[in-house]
């Protein structure tokens, strides 16, 4: 009798110890979901309250330019070149800088004002002038293009009818350049710089025979965006350093 006592007596433990097991695993499992949950509550917390802050990083978009290759028809030969996707020149609040080209400094700053007056770019158009002419204010093609914008004998009679007589004037040159510039960026879109610089250079239904292939850019076009880069770089870096 005794021994069955006993014996019933380390059944009941038995079970006691098995429950209080079972009860403590379910402790450290709900503490280990609490503390869980804690952890991700206290995550977007922080984080809602601190992006809300003055003192909050910000993420910057970066545009990120791509290239396809595409095949140039007008070059007489079959070649791969390269086309710009993103076609933008950034446009920023106007001031003048002095850039170190052989141009005049009077000159540059009747492009610079007449440039904005017509919402181009100031890099842009001294880039154009650069290439074409080399800042030659006299300059005269065999194809008969004048002076810095190098406007062609065609369209003197509009640029006159427009109030610009005298392409070998700066003003009159380069708001007869700008005005036609203005125009295209109007037909084409702002973003469409190479569009633009293609019909500047070939007139736009030479240029347009080149979009109908998938011809996006060109080697005028290109050359004229990487020195309008350039020259807006070296924009930056001189109003940083005042």
């Amino acid at each position: 009798m005794t021994y069955r006592m006993r014996n019933k007596k380390r059944r009941r433990y038995g079970k006691r110890t098995a429950s209080v097991g079972f009860f403590a695993v379910l402790v450290v499992i709900l503490v280990f979901i609490l503390e869980f949950l804690g952890a991700i509550f206290s995550k977007v917390f922080i984080e809602d309250t601190f992006a809300g802050t003055p003192d909050a990083p910000t993420w910057e978009k970066v545009e990120v330019q791509q290239q396809k290759e595409m095949t140039d028809p007008a070059a007489g030969e079959t070649k791969t070149i390269k086309s710009n996707i993103t076609d933008t020149i950034e446009k920023k609040d106007p001031v003048f800088v002095l850039l170190p080209v052989n141009m005049p400094e009077e000159d540059q700053k009747i492009v610079f004002e007449i440039a904005t007056e017509y919402n181009i770019s100031y890099s842009l158009v001294m880039a154009i002038i650069g290439h074409e002419t080399e800042f030659t204010k006299n300059a005269r093609s065999s194809t008969g293009d004048n002076g810095y914008m190098q406007i062609n004998d065609c369209n003197v009679e509009e640029m006159a009818r427009r109030g610009f007589t005298d392409l070998y004037d700066t003003r009159h040159n380069v708001s007869a350049g700008c005005s036609i510039l203005a125009d295209l960026f109007k037909t084409y879109g702002d973003d469409e710089v190479h569009k633009v610089l293609m019909a500047y250079n070939m007139g736009s239904y030479g240029a347009s025979k080149l979009w109908d292939q998938g011809v996006t850019s060109s080697e005028y076009s290109r050359e004229i965006v990487a020195r309008e880069r350039e020259y807006s770089a070296y924009i930056d870096d001189v109003l940083m350093n005042e």
